[in-house]
């Protein structure tokens, strides 16, 4: 009888052993798992105003004459529109800290800036 409790107290100390080593093994991989799926997959849509270069002839007419022009250009060849794209939370928090998006008072996020990304922080 003490053999057989032997062999199950021994038994009991090579699961702990291997709980032990196996429990903070799938741990960490379930945390890099919610990492890469956090960074990748969490996004959240901002408001991007976009230039199209219009031929003349399609100003009036066509897909192109919803768009206005901008101010100060002549209102043929160029068009602006306001689209929402899809931006990584961690794309969208650097640009937070340089100034580059704004919310607005409806709750959207907005671009502020159009071509490249400010450089340094405003403050």
């Amino acid at each position: 009888m003490s053999k057989e409790k032997t062999a199950h107290h021994q038994a009991r100390i090579h699961w702990k052993r291997v709980t032990r080593i196996l429990l903070p093994i799938f741990l960490v991989w379930v945390g890099v798992v919610s990492i890469i799926y956090g960074g990748l997959v969490h996004a959240r849509p901002v408001l991007v105003e976009q230039e199209l270069v219009v031929p003349p002839s399609l100003v009036e007419a066509g897909p192109f004459a919803q768009f206005r022009a901008l101010p100060g250009q002549s209102p043929q060849g160029v068009r602006k529109r306001i689209v929402a794209i899809r931006q990584l939370e961690a794309d969208l928090i650097r640009e937070v800290t340089v100034g580059g998006v704004v919310r607005l008072q409806s709750g959207e996020i907005k671009r502020t800036y159009t071509g490249d990304a400010p450089s340094g922080c405003p403050t």
